[in-house]
């Protein structure tokens, strides 16, 4: 994403199967005309011939766990302080505060380090359906209460958080997936706001 993101103006749709995506395409080509993102071209100064859109099709993350990460601390940009927010399942959970996330900080310097964590008890999580589209289950009695990352998975998380502030020059505002196949994945970096 660059100054003017529109970030959250459009719809998105995840886990679209192969016979909705026609439907799925023309539904977010019409977001362009939502409310939302009227008011938010109206008000950075766009006129309505200065937007254009184009769709991103890309392969679903059938994650294990998701989430946010700044690579500083966004109320204390000057800080030393990577924040990861995580929980099982898929990361929308997160952006849209449905769910108490699992946090974490951890110091930059002169190692990363975890300073910080709170593991709230996760009963719910959204996963993606076979056949298209996404549900909500019930967490496993069996890990509720545990932490859905390992602490190398944090501090993992954290390099890239670091690394991607340096490749793009500014502190980032990062999604990101670990699919069930134990890789992590970024699927989103735009500047810290």
């Amino acid at each position: 994403d660059g100054e003017f993101s529109f970030a959250g103006q459009y719809s998105t749709f995840l886990n679209v199967s192969s016979g909705s995506l026609i439907e799925k395409y023309k539904g977010v080509i019409a977001s362009l005309f939502n409310q939302r993102a009227l008011f938010y071209y109206k008000t950075k100064g766009f006129q309505e011939y200065d937007m254009v859109m184009s769709v991103g099709v890309l392969e679903m993350i059938d994650a294990k766990a998701g989430g946010v990460m700044y690579s500083r601390d966004p109320n204390d940009p000057d800080s030393n302080t990577v924040l990861i927010s995580a929980v099982r399942g898929l990361g929308k959970c997160v952006v849209d505060g449905t769910i108490t996330p699992e946090t974490y900080a951890l110091s930059r310097d002169p190692e990363i380090k975890i300073v910080q964590k709170r593991i709230p008890e996760q009963t719910t999580m959204l996963v993606c359906k076979p056949d298209g589209g996404l549900e909500e289950t019930v967490v496993d009695t069996s890990i509720k209460g545990m932490p859905c990352l390992t602490e190398e998975e944090v501090k993992r998380l954290a390099q890239f958080a670091i690394s991607l502030e340096n490749h793009f020059g500014s502190p980032q505002d990062i999604e990101w997936a670990i699919g069930k196949d134990n890789q992590l994945y970024i699927l989103q970096s735009r500047p810290l706001r």
